[in-house]
């Protein structure tokens, strides 16, 4: 669990240009035969949204947030098209 913890910290914060740099494999090469597509991806943008909208962030930057992990879509699903 702790590195799990470690490549979403590292994840989120590169996704947001945050100080963190990932150093974790390609997304692509990490999803890559596991089943996953937009349907799921939609569902873990849609409880990211809920997450972020309950620690009453600004809407603004929830949906710049939103929209940034929707870069990462296809190289998680293969699919083109983002989602949420």
């Amino acid at each position: 669990m702790d590195k799990l913890r470690r490549m979403q910290r590292e994840f989120f914060s590169a996704a947001i240009d945050g100080p963190i740099t990932y150093t974790g494999k390609p997304l692509n090469y990490i999803y890559h035969g596991r089943g996953i597509i937009k349907h799921h991806f939609a569902l873990y943008v849609g409880h990211l949204l809920d997450t972020l909208q309950g620690l009453e962030i600004d809407e603004q930057d929830v949906q710049d947030i939103i929209s940034r992990i929707n870069t990462f879509a296809d190289e998680i699903t293969g699919i083109s098209g983002s989602v949420g």
